[in-house]
């Protein structure tokens, strides 16, 4: 039962408290307390699902498209400029969430582990016939 923390604040932070290492208050969340005769905790931890709010997404997928016209009329030359994560807006994917903070010194919980996909640009050429 004790794979869930007791919640003893709110762990939302605000936007600019937030640290590549601090995405939300970790102090806010303790074990349950163990049964002494058999370490196994005593109740379900308090803490709900979803109440942590992340940074959010930030994505602009921009394109382009110009026809040339060929030698006839059914013919064309279409060039495309495709661009995902324009801007490169960094955007937080997966933040530690596993609570091992009593039984690992160097635990990450509440560290960013991974990042969404920065900029991509593809461009392409098709012949309409």
């Amino acid at each position: 039962m004790g794979d869930v923390p007791d919640r003893t604040c709110d762990g939302n932070l605000d936007r600019n408290k937030r640290a590549f290492t601090r995405q939300f208050n970790a102090d806010c969340y303790t074990e349950p307390l163990p049964d002494p005769a058999t370490g196994i905790a005593l109740h379900r931890g308090d803490e709900r699902r979803n109440s942590l709010v992340g940074s959010g997404i930030n994505n602009w997928d921009i394109s382009l498209k110009k026809d040339f016209p060929l030698f006839r009329e059914s013919q064309r030359l279409q060039f495309r400029a495709e661009s995902f994560n324009t801007f490169n807006h960094t955007q937080w994917w997966t933040i530690n969430t596993s609570y091992d903070r009593e039984v690992n010194p160097a635990s990450q919980f509440g560290y960013v582990t991974k990042a969404r996909d920065g900029r991509h640009i593809q461009l392409a050429l098709k012949l309409l016939f």
